[in-house]
């Protein structure tokens, strides 16, 4: 399948794949897939699957207040990711450049995008949806629009959790502050960092504590520097951990790391690709005044996770 915006040899935008009868197409930027955006995402699959048409998430590959005020906001997943997630919603993503409809109105974009290419023909977005040049568009013109081309629109309203509406920027707050469990309420999910697994300086090998490491992706959000209770699923098993996310000041780290002691693991990780799930923040990141003070104190982290995940699973039970 081509993606929205693709242009052929000549320059000229493609319309969609002819298998392409109809779409029902949810707008959004969707970083995060926090709660709102699943209700948004779940509703757009329940209303292609009774329509008999495509469930299409259209999104961009950069957000757009990159281009348009050169803010570089800290995401909460990687395009890819987001993508994945998306997906497992039962969402096909059109991923587009903004670069390639900045310039066009509203009613362009909704011509040009949303009909000719997408065949849109039910519209989902979120209460305070904008679109076209200039961001001029609203729910309201876009109500009107699709009125006069006799598509279906649902607008959302915003989704709140203990009085709060659930919002990229709020999660990101909560990453930031070490607040994993108010982060993870709006996530429906733990908060976690992907990536592979590198060398370091092994010296939780030496005190007796293993750990693995990651350098945490660049353009995500940076959690607040400390120890943290963890989870990590490996090859089906999931293992309790202590992770630390930070610049390792006891030995001189370089860089921001996670680090992470995987409880009862036995085993090399290099240059696998490993999700390290965030569950609760321990303590912050110190300098301890030797190797076997961090040691001793890396041991009562480990106690503490055991605690942690054992309470959690008695719960579970």
């Amino acid at each position: 399948m081509r993606r929205s915006g693709q242009k052929n040899p000549s320059g000229e935008r493609e319309q969609a794949p002819e298998e392409w009868q109809g779409s029902a197409v949810c707008l959004g930027n969707f970083d995060g897939v926090h709660i709102g955006h699943r209700l948004l995402l779940e509703q757009t699959a329940l209303a292609a699957r009774q329509r008999g048409l495509r469930a299409v998430a259209y999104t961009f590959s950069e957000h757009p207040s990159v281009l348009l005020q050169g803010e570089r906001r800290p995401l909460l997943t990687l395009p890819e990711e987001r993508n994945a997630l998306i997906g497992q919603l039962g969402v096909q993503v059109v991923e587009e450049d903004f670069r390639a409809v900045r310039e066009l109105s509203a009613q362009e974009f909704f011509e040009r995008i949303l009909l000719g290419q997408l065949r849109a023909e039910i519209l989902l977005c979120g209460e305070g949806h904008r679109f076209g040049a200039g961001a001029a568009g609203d729910t309201a013109l876009l109500q009107r629009l699709c009125d006069a081309a006799g598509v279906m629109l649902l607008v959302l309203p915003p989704v709140k959790l203990e009085g709060e509406i659930v919002s990229s920027s709020r999660i990101r707050e909560a990453v930031a502050g070490g607040e994993m469990e108010r982060a993870a309420r709006m996530l429906n999910r733990p908060f976690s960092v992907t990536g592979e697994v590198v060398q370091g300086k092994r010296l939780g090998r030496t005190i007796g504590i293993p750990t693995i490491n990651q350098v945490l992706p660049e353009g995500r959000v940076v959690p607040r520097f400390g120890v943290y209770a963890a989870r990590v699923e490996l090859d089906g098993v999931r293992y309790a951990g202590a992770a630390n996310v930070g610049l390792r000041p006891t030995v001189s780290g370089e860089g921001v790391n996670l680090e992470t002691h995987l409880v009862g693991y036995k085993g090399d990780l290099y240059g696998r690709i490993v999700t390290v799930e965030l569950l609760r923040h321990l303590r912050d990141e110190r300098r301890f005044p030797s190797v076997e003070e961090l040691k001793r104190q890396m041991e009562q982290d480990v106690e503490q996770v055991c605690a942690i995940a054992e309470q959690a699973a008695g719960q579970v039970h």
